[in-house]
């Protein structure tokens, strides 16, 4: 999924999926944290980059995995799954956006 990655930064696709992330159709919702999981699955460099240009990201998918939609809620959790392997960096930032993590 390296050239995935490698594309979404060339051609300026990142931030608007990450966009997507906050559509009024849960559809789009969840194709936008479906691919931005995808694109992160097992590439740290894309990993840094989405983290790089959206500190917040994890904030953002926090509201998702919460959503009333359970696929969007399950794709941003697939892609937190993504984001949070190979790379330190992106589970130290899951870790510091913790506090909304917590349920009860």
């Amino acid at each position: 999924m390296l050239a995935v990655g490698t594309d979404l930064k060339v051609l300026g696709g990142i931030s608007p999926l990450v966009a997507a992330l906050d559509h009024t159709h849960p559809d789009m919702r969840a194709a936008a944290a479906y691919a931005l999981g995808t694109a992160a699955s097992n590439n740290p460099t894309f990993q840094a980059v989405l983290l790089q240009l959206h500190p917040d990201i994890f904030h953002q998918l926090s509201r998702l995995v919460l959503d009333a939609d359970e696929g969007a809620s399950v794709k941003a959790l697939y892609a937190v799954a993504a984001l949070v392997r190979n790379l330190n960096t992106t589970r130290h930032a899951f870790l510091a956006a913790g506090e909304r993590w917590r349920v009860g």
